[in-house]
């Protein structure tokens, strides 16, 4: 993807980049969206010294979090009831969705399409992280969603060798993010890539 991304507004963290877009329609669940390129950028700059690529890449976060609010998603209620919402989980008062056991908490969007970036909205790695008391592995199994777990319950090494499998025998090609596991640290905020 390299080639595509020498004009984009792109973030990286590890092998995973994060790419600014915007949606142009959405007609009968089918969103059309474009890539924006930096050269669009310095032509809105120009007008405006607070738009920074910074400014417009959280500015889009908060964005796409209002149209596509994050959810966890119980594996039991996704496979019995097809018209299963998820779990809020941002408000006050709704820490109980949070799972602390073993199996983890499975996050994406309300649409449960390109979910996955749902962890890098403004909050939302914070949020699991204090309701979980603990930093944080998330296993991205593809662009789609990302398991987080609670770090001092499940070992890293582990999750590995399941990730390995889910994506050899679930994950399609084109929906493939990473292969790596990702730690979140509580204290430092900081992603960092653990295996």
């Amino acid at each position: 993807n390299s080639e595509g991304l020498k004009d984009a507004i792109y973030k990286k963290i590890g092998d995973i980049t994060q790419v600014l877009y915007m949606k142009v329609s959405e007609r009968d669940g089918n969103v059309m969206s474009t890539k924006i390129l930096k050269s669009i950028v310095r032509k809105w700059q120009a007008n405006s010294d607070l738009l920074s690529e910074d400014y417009i890449f959280e500015e889009a976060l908060k964005n796409t979090e209002r149209m596509y609010p994050p959810r966890i998603y119980r594996w039991d209620q996704m496979l019995f009831n097809p018209k299963y919402e998820g779990e809020e989980f941002m408000s006050p008062g709704t820490e109980e969705a949070i799972s602390q056991d073993l199996i983890g908490n499975c996050l994406t969007t309300a649409k449960k399409t390109n979910g996955a970036v749902a962890i890098f909205y403004p909050g939302v790695v914070e949020r699991f992280a204090d309701v979980l008391d603990s930093d944080l592995y998330l296993v991205f199994t593809s662009v789609h969603e990302v398991m987080v777990h609670k770090a001092d319950a499940v070992d890293a090494v582990d999750l590995s060798i399941i990730l390995q499998d889910t994506l050899e025998e679930a994950t399609p090609k084109e929906d493939f993010l990473t292969r790596k596991i990702y730690k979140y640290e509580k204290d430092t905020h900081r992603f960092l890539c653990a295996i």
